[in-house]
């Protein structure tokens, strides 16, 4: 028996691939979501509602654990279908994901993943033209400050595979058989690991860097990176760390992070500040004398105050202290899009392209990058968790 479990943002099309494997092979489908929009009509809410779905969603979650919805979908796929294989459409909880790793150690997980614009030029007549709305309710679902709610961009780092949906399928029939041929090469990596095809070298590469950020001792988020030559030659790894010599968070601070060290200090100071006039400071607004009271404090993430040199900086400065080493012309595989000083270093170790599989939700980066002519593209194929499980060769 095959287990696939799928997530991705709405509007990506994870149905189009559900539907594409009950089609072709065969496939049983069980949508999470069927529970959710059987519990709003028992509400008397509105079940078309991407509101109202949320936020029974997140209900139910919060009521009965959040791998209910995840339960109930097994429950009804072996009443359903149990002779056959089956796919679990709409995982939007890192514990529903967990529910099925759980019960099926041999389960994948399937991403399916567009580019915002794309998702909202297929949804806008839904939406009725309103961005607002659907940058409103995408935001909520990529991820909610509480266990229960929507987490589907940490669904789709945890996933096992990566597909990319960006084409217009009502333009040719062409584009969509070309989905259907990425899916049907998963499904036969699944069925026949190591004997279908080796890995490609975007997924080689992108390993490679994946097990870079495993030398990283951040508490927040691993990085990694390498750099490598058209002819697929590694020529430079990073990731993200502290200058050699320097103490880590782990030791310097016994286990906490610097950067939440300097905000909680800008957070306590907050309510010690006074403008000019001499009145409180509120963070939300302007002083009531009119001032504009936002330079005494800090607010964000307090990025600047990281200890680390970042993955792709410490990719390009071992690149340049490599004599043998050209980095012009070169594509960098990083797991993390860059961040804005990232991507003006690597315009200027002329790096001619990036490969990235977590987008990063500062703009400026990619900007950047494109006006200065290095291309961006996001990674797709079997991410470094499946790695080995899909290309090691399991005896007959």
């Amino acid at each position: 028996m095959l287990v696939i479990g799928l997530t991705g943002s709405f509007g990506s099309g994870c149905s189009a691939v559900a539907q594409i494997l009950a089609q072709t092979e065969a496939f049983h489908v069980e949508k999470l979501s069927k529970t959710i929009r059987e519990e709003a009509e028992r509400r008397n809410e509105d079940p078309d509602d991407r509101h109202v779905l949320q936020d029974v969603g997140d209900d139910l979650r919060r009521r009965f654990g959040t791998a209910v919805l995840a339960n109930r979908a097994l429950k009804a796929a072996k009443r359903a279908a149990p002779d056959k294989d089956w796919v679990f459409d709409g995982f939007r909880n890192l514990g529903e994901i967990a529910c099925l790793r759980s019960q099926f150690p041999n389960a994948y997980i399937v991403a399916v993943d567009a580019a915002r614009d794309i998702r909202y030029s297929r949804l806008k007549q839904r939406y009725k033209k309103n961005e607002a709305a659907f940058d409103d309710d995408d935001a909520r679902d990529q991820l909610e400050p509480w266990e229960y709610g929507q987490q589907v961009s940490p669904c789709v780092d945890a996933a096992d595979v990566l597909i990319l949906n960006e084409d217009d399928w009502r333009k040719s029939n062409t584009r969509r058989e070309k989905l259907v041929d990425r899916v049907l090469d998963v499904i036969r990596l699944m069925r026949a690991p190591g004997r279908s095809r080796p890995p490609s070298q975007p997924e080689r590469l992108m390993q490679h860097a994946y097990s870079a950020s495993l030398l990283s001792s951040c508490l927040k988020r691993q990085v990694g990176a390498v750099i490598a030559t058209d002819e697929n030659d590694v020529v430079a790894m990073g990731y993200n760390e502290v200058p050699f010599g320097q103490e880590t968070c782990r030791t310097r601070h016994s286990g906490r992070c610097h950067r939440d060290i300097i905000r909680a200090g800008y957070l306590e100071n907050l309510g010690k500040l006074k403008c000019e006039c001499g009145q409180k400071v509120d963070v939300k607004s302007p002083c009531s004398c009119g001032r504009d009271s936002s330079g005494l404090y800090l607010a964000g993430k307090v990025l600047d105050s990281c200890l680390a040199l970042h993955a792709e900086e410490n990719a390009i400065l071992q690149g340049t202290r490599t004599v043998s080493a050209r980095l012009d012309g070169t594509t960098l595989y990083t797991t993390t899009f860059p961040c804005l000083p990232c991507a003006n270093k690597i315009v200027s170790a002329k790096i001619k392209e990036v490969v990235y599989v977590e987008p990063y939700p500062i703009k400026e980066a990619a900007e950047v990058l494109e006006s200065a002519g290095v291309r961006t593209r996001r990674f797709e194929g079997v991410k470094a968790q499946a790695f080995f499980k899909l290309f090691k060769t399991v005896p007959s």
